[in-house]
């Protein structure tokens, strides 16, 4: 499990199962061309990591996502937030 930290010096423990990049349904907000066909990225690799990392889309950036769509709550309850979504992908 990596501890990716972000936003004011918080950890969100990432487990790099992938989930979140195997079901590019739930995140709209990315374009078509990035579904390989079965609902997950193309720029997913078989270890589960993505390959443009480091030139991956806003969206897929947790800052971001903070920053642009949910500034108006704590920082706290956005890291819960994202555990608990975390947690119902992979359990899809």
């Amino acid at each position: 499990m990596d501890q990716v930290t972000i936003l004011g010096g918080k950890v969100f423990a990432c487990e790099q199962c992938g989930a979140c990049c195997k079901h590019l349904d739930i995140a709209k907000l990315l374009p078509a061309e990035f579904d390989r066909g079965d609902g997950q990225c193309i720029h997913l690799l078989p270890t589960n990591r993505c390959a443009i990392y480091n030139n991956r889309p806003d969206i897929c950036r947790g800052e971001y996502l903070y920053h642009t769509y949910f500034n108006g709550i704590e920082i706290d309850a956005y890291y819960k937030m994202l555990h608990e979504l975390c947690l119902s992908i992979r359990a899809m």
